[in-house]
């Protein structure tokens, strides 16, 4: 079992908040900032390069996960959550992450590598180039809704 010690608490706290911070003011999500971090961090602990990547997206997810039921109770708290809607992306929440988890145990490594680079490539060609979804009043129905999950 491993035992954290101190160097490696402050590492976390310190990556925590420098991640936390620049994605607030860049608005962008946490994870494309702590993915790169965290594998840099994994590697300075020795953890097997065919392990590195998935930890890092792991130890992330459930960074996130903390983060948003957070945001989510703050939100309820000023009456700002629409709890029908929130329902029905659970649904593609919960299908998307147990779908998610049997593919990225079969997937390398570098193939997992090269699905994140292209990701964070393509978020950054839009924001590079200014794009911005329509605004738009009208939600889209139940399947558009558990998709979106």
């Amino acid at each position: 079992m491993f035992f954290p010690d101190t160097e490696f608490v402050l590492a976390c706290l310190l990556l925590g908040t420098v991640v936390g911070f620049f994605a607030g003011m860049l608005g962008i999500g946490g994870g494309a900032l702590l993915v790169p971090m965290l594998v840099s961090l994994f590697e300075r602990l020795h953890v097997t390069p065919d392990h590195i990547l998935h930890l890092a997206l792991g130890t992330s997810m459930a960074a996130i996960v903390v983060s948003a039921a957070i945001s989510l109770r703050t939100h309820h708290a000023h009456g700002a959550v629409d709890w029908p809607t929130v329902r029905t992306m659970t649904i593609g929440v919960l299908l998307g992450t147990l779908l998610g988890t049997f593919i990225a145990r079969e997937v390398s490594t570098q193939a997992l590598s090269l699905i994140f680079a292209v990701f964070i490539g393509y978020v950054a060609l839009t924001m590079l180039i200014g794009f911005k979804p329509k605004p738009s009043r009208q939600l889209p129905g139940a399947g558009g809704l558990i998709a979106a999950g």
